[in-house]
């Protein structure tokens, strides 16, 4: 995954045309989304019905054989429209601190990522449990409803092309999401009826459908080349990850000082507070830069 994640970037740049990433990334979050709904709603009924979480995990790891083959058909490197990619890179200068000192906003987009990636992770970690405890919701059901996540994901972030296009203020997609998702994180740990959590998750889960754009945002900063958008792309991720390592972290520390499951979720939900001011913050920076690099 360390690997996969800046290499998406060059990728992009080798197969397809700068207009065409945001919908390829919306696609490919589609498929992940697609993937993560069937893991997600049918693991608690696969383990019951083989017997065993070990053998149930050996059968869902058999999908990454299926996409390994994929990729060896399809990923052919010498049918690629811009192969010469390779050797535009290889004559780059490669220096990524300054890379990441020469664009302050993708700081700011990564420190988004962090805020939500925490939220998912801590939900999908531990509404199960709470929901058994609190609310007598079989943990077969709460599968189920943790699905409702990825369900409108599906569909949905294949519109994230055309939502790329018609949103020039790139900020809007930063902040209004995180705002929107300490608000939903907040009222899905404090709902006790199933159909008002389904409806909530959903809400929650389309609110990813500004994450495949997110993904394309550094190849727009001013006057960027294609090694250091792998270098923001690195640190888009970095971040990400580590958001979703601190979630189940947070909560996890949290319920253990307080004996309470409800102000751990509450507490790493507000973690996506961050999203709210680096968004805030994101299209000062990209203003300020774009000034300084037309003057130049």
């Amino acid at each position: 995954h360390v690997l996969s994640f800046p290499s998406r970037t060059l990728l992009f740049q080798q197969w397809a045309a700068p207009r065409q990433f945001a919908t390829i990334s919306g696609v490919g979050a589609s498929q992940h989304a697609l993937l993560l709904a069937i893991s997600v709603t049918t693991s608690a009924l696969l383990i019951n019905l083989v017997d065993s979480w070990r053998l149930a995990y050996f059968i869902q790891g058999g999908s990454l054989v299926i996409q390994l083959i994929a990729w060896i058909v399809v990923a052919k490197e010498n049918l690629a429209p811009q192969a010469q990619i390779q050797t535009t890179l290889m004559e780059e200068p490669s220096h990524p601190l300054d890379t990441l000192k020469a664009y302050p906003q993708g700081w700011m987009l990564s420190l988004t990522g962090f805020g939500l990636s925490a939220t998912w992770t801590a939900l999908v970690t531990f509404l199960p449990t709470l929901w058994a405890d609190k609310y007598d919701i079989p943990i077969v059901i709460g599968g189920v409803l943790l699905g409702f996540l990825y369900f409108v994901l599906v569909p949905g972030c294949f519109f994230s092309g055309y939502v790329s296009r018609r949103t020039h203020n790139r900020g809007l997609l930063l902040w209004i999401p995180a705002v929107l998702n300490v608000i939903l994180g907040i009222a899905i740990t404090l709902t006790p009826n199933a159909y008002g959590i389904a409806a909530l998750l959903t809400c929650m889960g389309l609110l990813w459908v500004v994450v495949p754009i997110w993904h394309v945002m550094p190849f727009e900063f001013p006057g960027i080349r294609p090694r250091e958008v792998a270098v923001v792309s690195a640190l888009f991720w970095t971040f990400s990850a580590l958001g979703f390592a601190m979630g189940p972290l947070i909560t996890g520390f949290v319920s253990d000082m307080t004996g309470s499951l409800e102000t751990g979720l509450i507490v790493a939900t507000m973690a996506t507070s961050i999203g709210v001011v680096s968004g805030l913050l994101y299209t000062r920076f990209s203003n300020r830069h774009q000034v300084k690099t037309k003057f130049l």
